[in-house]
């Protein structure tokens, strides 16, 4: 599977099937729409990270500011890619800048 991540502070799990190959020069697969407004919650921003992953453990996010959020991959709702992403994380104002490294149980 494959995490999304957006800036503030939402994201999905997406099989990686859902993304077709592509040969060089050919734009690339939309994988979400910075600017559609989440469920009410205003956009969800940007994609700061797509990273494959095992459905099991965590994932170390860390905002713009250097505050630090332990995201539980479980808990992150498995949907399409087109699908609009959750909110995971209540990062008040600081953008969502990036991972590390994938945590194990």
């Amino acid at each position: 599977q494959l995490l999304v991540v957006h800036e503030h502070g939402f994201a999905k799990r997406v099989p990686l099937a859902e993304y077709p190959q592509k040969g060089r020069g050919t734009g690339g697969v939309a994988s979400a729409d910075p600017s559609k407004p989440v469920r009410g919650d205003g956009p969800a921003g940007e994609v700061v990270l797509m990273l494959p992953i095992a459905v099991r453990g965590d994932v170390a996010l860390y905002t713009s500011g250097g505050k630090s959020i332990q995201l539980e991959l479980r808990k992150v709702e498995l949907a399409h890619r087109a699908s609009i992403s959750k909110g995971v994380a209540d990062i008040k104002g600081e953008p969502v800048a990036g991972a590390p490294l994938e945590v194990a149980e």
